[in-house]
């Protein structure tokens, strides 16, 4: 059997992510082969060059991703994967997954993991189009699967995400090395991942504006879209309160 495994970046959690299911497929005898959106010699196996499309003008992105899949539509040519398995797919309910019909009938298995749900009547349609296309829908959070599946049908399936790391600590050790002094009056919160536009950081910091106890704001990831001094102006410091770029 063989995976042919196909990602948008090669940046933040991708490669640990990538590594980790790669060797868990080769542990089990299984041929691994690679798509990334540019050239890394660090992973310890095929991989094939393929810069992903940016996405300003969403018409132009349709397109851009049906050429996209084209090209790998001739890639599966030369591999001759059994399956191959789309890492980050949350763009091609944009256009009811068009594309996928050039890979479709070359490969008997076609995997999408998704980590956003569309919303609207449009969307959703659209969404539904693209589960009529591929084999099974890989969902890492379990709440986002149940509400899936009621929504659509058996296609898609809750898989944990991948723990990268060795060792854990306790509640109380985090805290202790944040130096967060919690108690029942604190209100603990946390923003996991980097400060990207679509994770809404900024809607929840203009929230937090009506909050009315101390709270602490741990922001998990790299600091990107919106900066330090853009979270500190919008917090305005009415409340005690302090943030953390992990």
């Amino acid at each position: 059997m063989k995976i042919l495994y196909v990602d948008s970046s090669v940046g933040g959690h991708h490669f640990k992510y990538m590594n980790r299911i790669i060797q868990e497929a080769l542990s089990l005898g299984i041929e691994v082969s690679t798509i990334l959106p540019s050239e890394d010699d660090s992973y310890p196996f095929k991989n094939i060059y393929l810069k992903f499309p940016k996405r300003k003008n969403i018409f132009k992105f349709i397109f851009d991703i049906n050429r996209w899949l084209k090209k790998i539509s001739k890639l599966v040519n030369e591999e001759k994967p059994d399956i191959i398995h789309f890492l980050y797919s949350d763009s091609f309910y944009f256009f009811g997954g068009f594309g996928l019909r050039h890979i479709s009938k070359k490969v008997k298995i076609i995997v999408l993991t998704q980590h956003h749900i569309p919303h609207g009547k449009i969307r959703s349609f659209l969404y539904r189009s693209t589960l009529r296309k591929v084999s099974k829908v890989v969902e890492h959070t379990e709440r986002n699967c149940k509400l899936r599946q009621s929504k659509y049908d058996n296609k898609i399936e809750y898989i944990a995400y991948p723990v990268f790391h060795s060792s854990i600590i306790s509640k109380d050790e985090a805290r202790k090395k944040l130096n967060l002094k919690i108690n029942s009056q604190t209100l603990l919160l946390l923003a996991l991942g980097g400060t990207r536009y679509d994770k809404g950081l900024d809607i929840l910091l203009d929230a937090l504006n009506s909050v009315r106890i101390p709270f602490y704001l741990v922001i998990a990831g790299k600091e990107q879209f919106f900066k330090l001094n853009f979270i500190k102006e919008i917090n305005m410091n009415k409340y005690p309160s302090k943030f953390f770029f992990l």
